[in-house]
């Protein structure tokens, strides 16, 4: 069992059978020159720096997952505009899953604001020249491929409303 993404195919290890593609979105939230991160824990307690975001929940539209994530994340309000991409993350915490992430250019309507009871330690705006050493390889190139790409949202910029999807 595979999903085909602009990365390839994921694939279960060894070609195991009852592998789950679970579906989940990621917020690009940019600046003119900086991009939002969040520092959570790995289940081994570990720490990385990911975009805020996380699993779509059944019924649920994805930009609307996206907008509940950003509120209970950083307790703020959230603008989504287009996807700009997807990436595959295999969590040690979710055995026999792959979370398939579709990534959305979005801002934020508030200051954001890390909400430790969702697991958040922390949020900072980093350069994308400059991240923390532990920022997830894919969220890394995620944000050098919207750099690339012009996706990067100029404070200048207005984002389309979202308000029914």
């Amino acid at each position: 069992m595979g999903v085909h993404h602009e990365y390839g195919s994921v694939r279960a290890p060894g070609g195991a059978t009852g592998f789950r593609i679970r579906h989940g979105v990621k917020g690009l939230i940019t600046s003119s020159d900086a991009v939002l991160l969040l520092e959570e824990h790995h289940c081994d307690g570990s720490t990385f720096w990911t975009l805020p975001g996380g699993g779509v929940e059944p019924g649920e539209l994805p930009r609307v997952a996206l907008r509940r994530e950003v509120r209970e994340e950083l307790q703020c309000g959230a603008v989504v505009a287009e996807p700009v991409g997807d990436f595959p993350y295999v969590h040690a915490s979710r055995p026999r899953t792959v979370s398939v992430y579709t990534v959305f250019r979005c801002a934020v309507t508030e200051r954001p604001v890390a909400n430790e009871a969702e697991g958040v330690r922390q949020c900072r705006w980093v350069t994308p020249d400059g991240p923390p050493a532990r920022v997830l390889p894919q969220v890394r190139a995620m944000t050098q491929k919207a750099r690339e790409s012009g996706s990067w949202t100029e404070p200048s910029q207005e984002l389309p409303l979202d308000s029914t999807t």
